[in-house]
Parts: structure tokens; C-alpha cells; sequence
């Protein structure tokens, strides 16, 4: 029997996301940086949804001049250069989770999370969406170590 070295083949498949209707093709790499694949995933999602993640996405924009984005996990991530990612914001069944990754060090602590620092909120209607509180906790999250590069 011809011994086995215990290495993996350095080639191996590259991971892929099966979300359909979130804007991420079966066949699309599971992380993705830039611009037009985050929007890709917005376009895709139901309008109400699609409300929630546009308005959140401008106003990343707005409050973080120069700011990151990616598909990570399937999920949008927004970062800061140099800085990390400080945040995402992913469509679920029922609800737009915003997920600050620094949560815990946020004024006031973002209601929900898991996790020693993670936190954020859970938003089922375009109604719930708190503009004002958001830009204060992404103001305060982009001056924080982010994570990952």
C-alpha cells in the first residue's frame, strides 16, 4: 500500500455560493472586493429589503469617504483602508441584519449580537431603519481597529 504524506493537493476548488434571489450567481466566488458586486446583491433582493440595504449602503458612503466593499461569505462587508472591515449588512428571510463587528465598543450598544464584540440590529420593514443612529455607530465603528484586511 503506497504510503500517503498527509498533504493536501495544493489546487483546490474554489468556493462558490448558491444564494439565488440575494445576488449571488451558483457559479460566482464565494468573496468577492469591489463596488458592482455589492450592488449586484442589493439589485437582487426583494424591494423591501432592497430599500433597507440602498439606503444603508449610501449612507456608508456618506460617512466613511473612500469606503470598502466586498462580498464575504456571501454577505456584503463595508471596510475603512488600511483599517479592516467594520461592518455588514446581509438580507435574511425575514429580517436586513446590520452587524457592526466592533458592536460592543459602540455608544449606545447596538441591541442585538452574539459573540464576544460583535453586535448590530435586525430590521424587518424600511420603517426600522434609524439613519440617524446608524451614521453615529458607523462614524464611531470606522475610527475603530477593523477586522481582517
Amino acid at each position: 500500500m503506497p504510503e500517503r504524506s498527509g498533504r493536501r493537493s495544493a489546487k483546490r476548488p474554489s468556493k462558490v455560493v448558491a444564494r439565488k434571489g440575494v445576488g449571488d450567481r451558483a457559479d460566482a466566488p464565494a468573496e468577492t472586493e469591489g463596488d458592482t458586486r455589492v450592488r449586484a446583491y442589493i439589485a437582487a433582493l426583494p424591494p423591501w429589503q432592497r430599500e433597507i440595504a440602498r439606503s444603508f449602503d449610501a449612507l456608508m458612503a456618506k460617512e466613511v469617504p473612500g469606503v470598502r466593499r466586498a462580498i464575504k461569505w456571501g454577505l456584503p462587508f463595508y471596510g475603512v483602508k488600511n483599517q479592516g472591515w467594520i461592518v455588514s449588512c446581509g438580507a435574511f428571510d425575514q429580517t436586513v441584519k446590520i452587524t457592526f463587528f466592533q458592536g460592543l465598543a459602540l455608544k449606545p450598544v447596538p441591541p442585538s449580537g452574539a459573540g464576544r464584540q460583535l453586535r448590530g440590529v435586525d430590521l424587518r420593514s424600511p420603517e426600522e431603519f434609524d439613519g440617524k443612529q446608524l451614521a453615529s455607530w458607523i462614524r464611531q465603528a470606522a475610527k475603530l481597529p477593523g477586522m481582517g484586511s
